[in-house]
């Protein structure tokens, strides 16, 4: 087991655990808590910074660090829950990163309380940086770049496009099979990109590569979060 993946289960974190999370020196971690508000509070001669709160920073400052150490609790959202309500979506148009990304969002299941033209242009700002390849043709939400909305729970919405996508220079496969994250908040976007990454960690991994059924894809996510909810 690596070091940050024994450090990541505690709630409050010391500077020495921060630095790692974030890869960089303590010395960094101490100018950012002075000089750019990262939330710290002291207890005697130590800082000690809450775990959530320091990523939620980190992705709006735009810090680098491992979505995948998030810690993953049994009250949050499951990918199960999270795709049945933004729904698993075949066919999905689209030439560029953009209009996939416009027509993967109006498969999603949003509710009417949304402002869909706010959430087309953030979705438009951020159609090349704001998904990222994880091999085999897959691409899920860039732990830095959340789409935030007016939703009550964070929703998932798993699009299997028509035509396989160049997203970038730097990518070299073709995306074919996207994820869209809505959530009401930072944090739960954090929470929910974590739990994602994870399953794609799986075997769930190999049904949405084989494009297995809804019913089947579904229901593989249900009985991981189930297990997972069952470890001590």
């Amino acid at each position: 087991m690596r070091p940050l993946q024994r450090l990541i289960p505690q709630v409050q974190l010391l500077i020495p655990q921060v630095a790692e999370l974030l890869r960089t020196s303590e010395a960094q971690v101490h100018r950012w808590i002075r000089d750019r508000g990262l939330p710290a509070t002291l207890f005697g001669e130590q800082y000690r910074l809450n775990r959530v709160s320091v990523l939620s920073w980190a992705q709006q400052n735009q810090v680098p660090f491992d979505a995948t150490a998030m810690p993953v609790g049994p009250s949050e959202t499951s990918i199960a829950t999270a795709l049945l309500r933004g729904g698993i979506h075949r066919d999905v148009p689209g030439a560029t990163p953009a209009e996939v990304l416009i027509n993967a969002l109006e498969r999603v299941h949003l509710p009417a309380a949304v402002d869909l033209e706010l959430l087309r242009e953030m979705v438009l700002s951020r159609a090349e940086r704001g998904m990222l390849s994880i091999g085999d043709g897959l691409a899920m939400p860039h732990a830095r770049y959340p789409f935030v909305a007016e939703v009550p729970e964070p929703l998932l919405g798993l699009c299997f496009l028509a035509t396989a996508v160049d997203f970038g220079p730097d990518e070299h496969t073709p995306v074919s099979t996207l994820f869209v994250v809505v959530s009401p908040s930072v944090r739960t976007h954090l929470q929910l990109v974590a739990r994602l990454a994870r399953a794609l960690a799986s075997s769930w991994r190999s049904l949405v590569l084989a494009r297995a059924s809804d019913a089947t894809i579904l229901a593989a996510a249900a009985n991981d979060a189930t297990a997972n909810e069952a470890k001590p």
